[in-house]
């Protein structure tokens, strides 16, 4: 007899939880993948600047760090001019909602949230792991290493669970 075997995402058993006012979900983009593009790089691609993020053929492009952007959920075009690199599913991330989503990441990451306004994007730490943040309409979106999957999940949910922990005082 031969097992069926059942694609899993890294936090499916981990998220979603919630805490008070906070949620942490996982997102699951289709696709991401990263574009670092040739020092002779001319397009056709419109790169955001540093720190920016911009909807691309119903996806979303993404500053990712010093000359890489990643491409969410999109085509990607044909770019002979830059390195292309599936990380589908090298990367995990993690939606953190709610009313005080800022408080929460102040207490795991040095990067001030008033920063992180309409459309930015900040390569970080959030607790020990390197990470990438995305700004999203209600929240933040995190993003790390799929091998660290637990450790985000833990780190995001104590953080939760301390800002939950103090309102309920």
């Amino acid at each position: 007899m031969v097992d069926t075997l059942t694609a899993r995402t890294p936090l499916c058993y981990r998220l979603p939880v919630t805490h008070g006012q906070l949620t942490a979900t996982e997102c699951a983009p289709e696709r991401v993948t990263l574009i670092a593009p040739f020092k002779s790089y001319t397009g056709p691609l419109d790169l955001p600047q540093p720190g920016l993020s911009t909807p691309h053929e119903g996806g979303l492009l993404t500053w990712a760090g010093h000359r890489e952007w990643m491409l969410f959920d999109a085509p990607v075009p044909t770019l002979p001019d830059a390195a292309i690199v599936d990380l589908t599913d090298g990367w995990v991330w993690l939606d953190l909602t709610g009313v005080d989503w800022a408080e929460a990441l102040m207490r795991i990451c040095p990067v001030d949230p008033v920063l992180l306004g309409n459309s930015a994007t900040a390569r970080s730490d959030v607790g020990h792991m390197a990470a990438l943040l995305i700004s999203l309409p209600d929240g933040i979106r995190i993003g790390t290493l799929r091998s660290f999957a637990g450790s985000l999940a833990d780190t995001v949910e104590a953080a939760m669970a301390s800002i939950a922990a103090q309102a309920a005082l």
